[in-house]
């Protein structure tokens, strides 16, 4: 179907290209045999046109009638007027086929067209691949582009944050240099003002006298430029001790604004001093329960070794006294006189269960 639709596609182009061709021999013929009918008139002059003709083109046509391809013209003409006039009306109608035929057998067919659009198609494939190519170089280049854009950001914020830290490291320099020199700067000024002022005098006197113009505007340019680089570097200076001001002013305040709260707490702490009620914490008095438990032991083992020698005294009495009415009484009396040793060495109450602990011994 495709085919046929091409083939017949080609049909209407090529008739239409000899409908065209046909129609402009027909017009060339039909100036041809006006021009031929002039001549055979003997008409020498050129022919006028309908609106009246000008000189311009009868100076036109006598240098046509003079020229040599002119006369080969008309006589090419005038033999092919005496060969129609010699051929039959029914031949002068076939004529127009058989010239058409003539140009179809001219014109060229549809095998010769289909290479011809063949290589029409591969040209065109040919030029999509370089467009093709010529997008993917432009892609390349944008990213590249992109690439080398964010570089030189990343560059320029690092510069950024680099020139306050040399800011402040020229800073410092000069605070040490000045700081160093403001001692024979501040006594010297004067002195070394009028003799910079007479050098600078001599030495122009020289100069002038030594050297020639050029020298003097170079030296004058020179002084202009350190003039223009003292003065950026004083502005630097301004602004960076402004800068150091405002930080300073910034720094004072904070510290104002802390010493005023650590007063604030210190005021509400000595308030609340008085309402808390003294206590220990937990690892102190478990400190102080375990020296409690140590002491009451060793009120516990003088007690006692007392008693043990209590005990001791009163069987050596009971052995070799004789008369052994006294022993309650002297008992008591005993036993009294050892838990008010054991109280003072101690410094303890005496108890009642320890009493009646002692009172059972005996």
């Amino acid at each position: 179907m495709e085919k046929s639709l091409e083939n017949s596609t080609l049909e209407e182009s090529l008739g239409q290209y000899q409908l065209s061709l046909q129609e402009r021999v027909r017009r060339t013929f039909h100036h041809l045999r006006e021009y031929n009918a002039t001549v055979r008139g003997g008409a020498l002059e050129p022919p006028i046109s309908a609106e009246g003709g000008s000189e311009d083109t009868g100076t036109a046509w006598h240098e046509l009638q003079h020229s040599h391809a002119v006369i080969q013209l008309k006589a090419l003409l005038y033999q092919q007027a005496t060969k129609e006039n010699e051929v039959s009306p029914s031949r002068r109608k076939m004529s127009p086929l058989r010239s058409s035929e003539y140009e179809e057998t001219n014109m060229p067919t549809a095998h010769n067209l289909v290479p011809i659009i063949y290589d029409q198609s591969q040209y065109i494939h040919h030029l999509e691949a370089e467009v093709k190519f010529c997008k993917e170089e432009l892609s390349g280049m944008k990213n590249r582009i992109q690439v080398v854009v964010l570089d030189n950001e990343r560059l320029q914020q690092e510069l950024k944050a680099r020139r306050p830290e040399e800011a402040m490291r020229e800073q410092t320099l000069l605070d040490a240099s000045g700081n160093t020199q403001n001692s024979w700067i501040t006594r010297g000024e004067d002195s070394g003002v009028q003799e910079a002022v007479k050098k600078f005098s001599h030495g122009d006197a020289n100069i002038m006298k030594t050297s020639s113009a050029g020298e003097a505007e170079k030296w004058k340019l020179e002084l202009e430029r350190l003039k223009l680089t003292y003065e950026q570097k004083c502005e630097i200076l301004e602004s960076q001790l402004r800068v150091l001001r405002k930080d300073l002013a910034e720094c004072q305040k904070n510290c104002e604004d802390l010493k005023g709260r650590l007063k604030h707490k210190e005021s509400v702490l000595a308030a609340q001093a008085p309402s808390r009620v003294g206590g220990l914490c937990v690892k102190c008095a478990q400190h102080e329960a375990v020296l409690s438990q140590t002491h009451s032991h060793v009120h516990m083992q003088t007690i006692e070794r007392l008693t043990n020698v209590n005990f001791q005294s009163w069987t050596e009495l009971l052995f070799s006294a004789p008369n052994a009415v006294f022993w309650p009484l002297n008992g008591s009396f005993v036993r009294r006189h050892a838990l008010r040793e054991a109280w003072m060495a101690n410094s303890l109450p005496p108890d009642s269960s320890q009493s009646r602990h002692t009172d059972l011994r005996v």
